[in-house]
């Protein structure tokens, strides 16, 4: 997706911009056709590149902490070398470098709400980079590159490091440098001017220097060698929290892609697991019907163990219920029997418990008998007696103890 790409010209309001692909309108875009543009169904991302003049690239050599303390570090470790209240500026940081040093960007907070002022409404949401123009001059280790822009010179230092200066003064200050780092074995400079500056690098510094023409708008050549990943983005703190939520979408999208592809992943797995059981689950089955056949020769079909199992548990509760039946009939028999004056009608066995329907000469003889059938060892009771006639009808409930 195409992206957005402004500069910001100094102090005075005024920038260029191109969309991706139409560069060649760079050089005529203004800011007053930027926010004359209907960017409604604008996608893509925005970069901005702000003065380098206005951003004070730094760096300190702080203790490893979390961002929030590292962030409450920065502005005392810096503040002998910024000229105003650090409390009216903004700290950028990247990742500690190689000897340890936390690279840092400072910048007055008032320029930056002015810049993003600049900015129409409906893209600040789309802002995913600001930083100053010469980070995106191209680095290599050991190679100091300047850009000769009119009156100015952009010089960028290192990965994290540079500044803009007034060509009449760069020499003396490179000579600093050099004093400072003796690593530096190139200059590489892009020029558009033809001017003496190529020869003014060689004679003072005494190192080669690569002039390269530079023909195109210098917005198009550095959105040709920005870094979207650039560590030191000025979109830090506060601002990202107000301009980056475009970012935070993007993530948003590449999480809620990456769960799909999870879910899809887990549900291949969970078939794949369901085939590896059913497969184990019929080799049990022809195992288990083989030692089946093996102890039950006589059986034509295999039962399952649960149905075998329910089978011997009914036949046993039944072989149980049987036995209790004959044990009362032989406890009970020989009273109701031998009873003169007792008459069994009729008799049922269910749940261990045998109901007798009975008919005797008078109340006393059913008491008796119930008497002497727990003389015996039962449990009994009459239930249901009444008087038909001459005789006394009674219900006999009993059961083992």
């Amino acid at each position: 997706m195409a992206s957005l790409v402004i500069q910001i010209l100094g102090t005075n309001g005024d920038l260029r911009w191109f969309v991706e692909g139409e560069e060649a309108s760079a050089t005529t875009s203004t800011a007053k056709s930027l926010s004359e543009k209907s960017w409604g169904n604008f996608k893509g991302d925005v970069i901005i590149f702000v003065p380098s003049s206005d951003v004070y690239l730094t760096k300190a050599k702080l203790p490893r902490l979390s961002s929030v303390k590292l962030r409450k570090a920065i502005p005392y470790a810096v503040e002998d070398e910024v000229t105003e209240d650090v409390k009216n500026c903004h700290f950028a940081i990247s990742r500690h470098d190689n000897a340890g040093y936390t690279p840092i960007a400072v910048v007055n907070k008032e320029r930056m709400d002015a810049w993003l002022e600049l900015i129409p409404q409906s893209l600040k949401s789309k802002i995913t980079l600001m930083i100053p123009e010469v980070l995106a001059l191209p680095w290599t280790a050991n190679t100091w590159a300047i850009a000769e822009v009119g009156e100015f010179a952009w010089v960028r230092t290192d990965e994290n490091a540079g500044f803009a200066i007034e060509k009449n003064n760069l020499v003396d200050l490179l000579i600093q440098y050099q004093q400072e780092n003796n690593a530096i074995e190139t200059i590489v400079l892009y020029t558009s001017s033809g001017g003496n500056l190529e020869k003014e690098l060689t004679d003072h510094l005494k190192l080669p220097v690569v002039a390269k023409a530079q023909n195109e708008s210098w917005i198009v050549f550095l959105s040709k060698n920005i870094n979207i990943k650039a560590p030191l983005n000025l979109l830090q703190g506060d601002y990202q929290s107000n301009y980056s939520s475009h970012s935070n979408e993007r993530l948003q999208k590449i999480f809620v892609s990456m769960a799909a592809i999870l879910l899809i992943l887990f549900s291949l797995f969970g078939f794949v697991k369901y085939a590896i059981l059913n497969f184990q689950a019929h080799q049990l089955n022809k195992e288990l019907a083989m030692l089946y056949h093996e102890i039950y020769p006589g059986e034509s079909a295999t039962m399952n163990a649960k149905q075998r199992v329910e089978a011997a548990l009914i036949a046993v509760k039944k072989a149980k219920q049987q036995g209790g039946f004959l044990r009362l009939v032989a406890v009970a028999s020989p009273v109701l029997i031998n009873t003169p004056g007792l008459t069994i009608q009729g008799a049922t066995y269910n749940n261990s418990q045998m109901e007798v329907k009975l008919e005797a000469t008078d109340f006393q003889l059913l008491d008796k008998v119930a008497t002497n059938l727990r003389a015996r060892g039962l449990v009994a009771e009459q239930t249901h007696q009444a008087k038909s006639g001459s005789v006394v009808q009674s219900t006999l409930v009993m059961k083992e103890k």
